[in-house]
Formats: C-alpha cells, sequence, structure tokens
C-alpha cells in the first residue's frame, strides 16, 4: 500500500446535468406541480359558482335599498325598494322573453347560451375580487409594477387606525406621480380627515416605506377625504449614491478653500421634494405656502445657511428661519422653525 495520496475521481455521469423529463419527474414527486394544479383546478371550479352568488347577493341588496339602510326617512327607502323592484321585475321579464324567443326561433341551445354568459359575468367579477383581495399586488410576468393595488393602501389606512374598517375606501385610483404616486383616501362617513394628519409614520409604517416619503393632504372641498402621496425611493440610486459615498470617503480630502461654495444642485430640491417640502410646510403654517416660489427660494436660503453654517452671523439657525420665514402671511416661532429645518434637511445635503 502506497503512502501517496490519490484523489478519487468523480464519475462522468455526476457532471451530465439531469434532462428536463427527469427534472419534471422528480418535482412531480415531490408533489410540487400536483398541489398547485389540485389547488387552482379547484379554485377555477368554484369562480363560476361563487362569482353568480356574489352578483345575486348584489342585486338583492340593491333590491332591498340597503345603500339606504342608515336613512331616517323610511318613506323614501321605501319607495327606492318599490322602484327598484318593478325595475327587477322588468329586466327579469325581459331576460325571460328573450330565452323563450331565440329557443322558438333560433336554437334549443338558447337557454344554456343565457346562463353560461351570467356565469361568465360572475367568473369575471370572482376573479377580480379575488386578485383585489390578494395580500400581495398582482403583477403580470416581465411588467413592473410600481404602484401598489388599492386594497394594500385601504388595508394600509386600516391598520394605520386613520378610520374605521367599515366604509373605507379609495375614492380615486392609484395613479403614478414624478417620483411616486398618489391617490385619494375615502374615510368613513362621520370621520373628518383632519383628524389623520400627524399619522404618516403609521401609515407608512403599515405600507412598509419611509417616515419621510408619505404626505397627507387636506381636500379643501371634502371633509372626509385625505390626499396621499407617497415619494418611491429608487433603490439602484441610492445603493449607487451609497458606493460613491464610499469612493469619495477614500480619497484624499484637500483643504476646502474659504470661497468655496457647495454646488447649486444640493441647494435645490427636486420636483418631488419640492411637493413634499411644500406639504409638510402647509401642515406647519398655510401662511407659508400662499407662494409656492417664495416658499421655494426661502428653502434654499434655509439651506445655503445649513450648509455654509453660521457665516460669522449672530443669529442662530433657528433665529434666521424665524427671520427669514415670517412677515407677510405667516409668522412661526422657534419651535416651527426647527420643524422647518427638518422639512429642509431631508434633501440639502
Amino acid at each position: 500500500m502506497s503512502d501517496t495520496f490519490e484523489r478519487p475521481q468523480t464519475p462522468p455521469e455526476f457532471w451530465v446535468k439531469p434532462s428536463r423529463t427527469r427534472r419534471v419527474v422528480h418535482l412531480l414527486r415531490q408533489g410540487k406541480y400536483g398541489r398547485r394544479t389540485i389547488k387552482f383546478v379547484a379554485r377555477s371550479t368554484t369562480a363560476p359558482a361563487a362569482g353568480t352568488a356574489r352578483l345575486a347577493t348584489t342585486a338583492w341588496r340593491w333590491i332591498r335599498a340597503d345603500d339606504y339602510a342608515g336613512t331616517d326617512d323610511h318613506i323614501f327607502r321605501e319607495s327606492v325598494r318599490t322602484r327598484r323592484r318593478r325595475q327587477a321585475w322588468m329586466l327579469g321579464l325581459a331576460y325571460l322573453g328573450s330565452t323563450a324567443a331565440g329557443t322558438a326561433w333560433w336554437s334549443t341551445t338558447t337557454p344554456l347560451v343565457a346562463l353560461a354568459a351570467v356565469a361568465g359575468l360572475g367568473t369575471v367579477v370572482e376573479v377580480h375580487k379575488r386578485i383585489a383581495a390578494r395580500p400581495i399586488p398582482f403583477k403580470i410576468p416581465g411588467r413592473k409594477g410600481g404602484t401598489p393595488q388599492e386594497s394594500v393602501v385601504v388595508r394600509a389606512a386600516i391598520d394605520a387606525k386613520l378610520g374605521r374598517a367599515e366604509g373605507m375606501r379609495l375614492a380615486a385610483p392609484v395613479l403614478t406621480e414624478d417620483g411616486g404616486w398618489s391617490t385619494i383616501l375615502q374615510l368613513p362617513p362621520g370621520q373628518r380627515a383632519r383628524s389623520a394628519l400627524g399619522r404618516e409614520a403609521d401609515f407608512a409604517s403599515a405600507l412598509g416605506a419611509g417616515e419621510s416619503q408619505v404626505v397627507f393632504e387636506l381636500i379643501d372641498e371634502h371633509a372626509g377625504r385625505l390626499a396621499i402621496f407617497v415619494v418611491v425611493l429608487l433603490v439602484g440610486l441610492v445603493v449607487m449614491a451609497q458606493v460613491f459615498a464610499k469612493l469619495a470617503a477614500s480619497l484624499p480630502q484637500s483643504t476646502p478653500s474659504p470661497r468655496a461654495q457647495p454646488s447649486v444642485a444640493s441647494r435645490t430640491p427636486s420636483e418631488a421634494q419640492e411637493r413634499v417640502y411644500l406639504a409638510k410646510l402647509k401642515a406647519i403654517d398655510p401662511g407659508l405656502v400662499v407662494n409656492t416660489e417664495r416658499a421655494i427660494r426661502r428653502a434654499e436660503n434655509i439651506c445655503g445657511r445649513i450648509l455654509d453654517g453660521a457665516d460669522g452671523g449672530k443669529l442662530t439657525l433657528e433665529q434666521y428661519v424665524v427671520q427669514e420665514l415670517s412677515g407677510g402671511n405667516a409668522t412661526i416661532d422657534q419651535a416651527q422653525a426647527r420643524q422647518v429645518i427638518k422639512a429642509v434637511k431631508v434633501w440639502c445635503r
């Protein structure tokens, strides 16, 4: 027996990639495709019946005028019921008459076609309901979705306790904005949108976003509606910024010249940042945003003071902000000035 170590040879079959058929058979043995197939077939089979039952339930509630259940005028509600019952009878008789006429003039399969049309409509309703109720937004393969589903936004509002769960809905679809998305939240009847101000952090936590990314705005035309704007941070840009920051930190630092000034771009917010800043400024004092151009110009001046330092002045930063923003349509104190400084530092870096 030799003392020399000999490495055992790996058999060539080890490096041969199994064929597609063998991999599919292996997955079928594990039950991966089997469970999914059974679940998909079961849900697909029950969709027509569940959707048709949902249509029938909705129609019955409409006939009973359940949408007027909270009214105290019972005579008016009964008149609505009578009118809707009459309309339902007319639709039912028209459906039966058209089916009978089609059977007599065209084919005996007309009733089946009519039932299939109703079942198809119910299937569409049920599939739409299931997609909207998904905890994770539904995305078509190969398509990038940048906005959440309406059900996700409503659930986040309920979890943030902006209002009661019953009656909470969106009054407008989720729209893609420059740098984020926006929508209008309809609070339950009897609840004011003003009471939701200050809960941006709770809503951001429920939505899975940062506190500074969420902005609430009141709608003057409706006291129960709240405009929501969410800034979407680009992860790729953030990672690139971190990489460049590390590279800049590793380079030898030169002594800055006394006349060196920060770049103008670092003092000017983007369009999305302007919208967030103006919303926070409006929450501090609505008079600060009467003239938006002046508000942004003052914010750039405050940013310059933050980046340049005191510059030999006797005023502190809070006192400078009070002096800069007070006068005209608004007058602020140092506590409000600190809120303004915090809002400016979000983009002033």
